[in-house]
This record gives C-alpha cells, sequence and structure tokens, in this order.
C-alpha cells in the first residue's frame, strides 16, 4: 500500500517564544503553516479566478477555490525552495 507523502507545508509563517509563567526555559509555537498562509493570501486570487465559472455560489465552486488556493500556495513554496 502506498503512503501518501505530506506536502511540503513551507514551515512555520509565524513562529515565536516566549517564557513561560509557571515553568522555567521557553515555550516554543509554530502557529500556522506557511502554506495555510499562503493559501489563505491566494483567496482573493482563486476566488476571482473561480467568478468567470456559472454557477457561482455552489458547494463545488467553492471547493475549486479552496483547490486553487493551495494549488498557489504549494507553487510558490516550490519556487522559494528553489
Amino acid at each position: 500500500m502506498n503512503t501518501p507523502t505530506k506536502p511540503n507545508d513551507g514551515g512555520p509563517a509565524f513562529p515565536y517564544c516566549k517564557e513561560m509563567e509557571k515553568i522555567q526555559g521557553l515555550q516554543f509555537s509554530t502557529g500556522m503553516t506557511l502554506r495555510a498562509y499562503f493559501a489563505a493570501e491566494a483567496l482573493p486570487l482563486a476566488k476571482a479566478m473561480e467568478d468567470k465559472v456559472p454557477g457561482f455560489g455552489s458547494e463545488a465552486t467553492y471547493k475549486g477555490i479552496a483547490y486553487r488556493a493551495v494549488l498557489i500556495a504549494d507553487a510558490l513554496i516550490a519556487e522559494l525552495n528553489k
């Protein structure tokens, strides 16, 4: 059985660390992934592309918008990794 490979998420978009009050040391949070951030930023473009399709507003259209936004995000990450 083939195991699907996890797409490159680009790592954390907004990592930060903060001092913990009760435990000595630092607590790290990766926040959202760069892939999720890029996809969110690409939503207006993906929607504009989908607006050209008849029947806008259907569930299939919303899935198309999300799909295109993720494709754009993946393309950005691929270019950054060159």
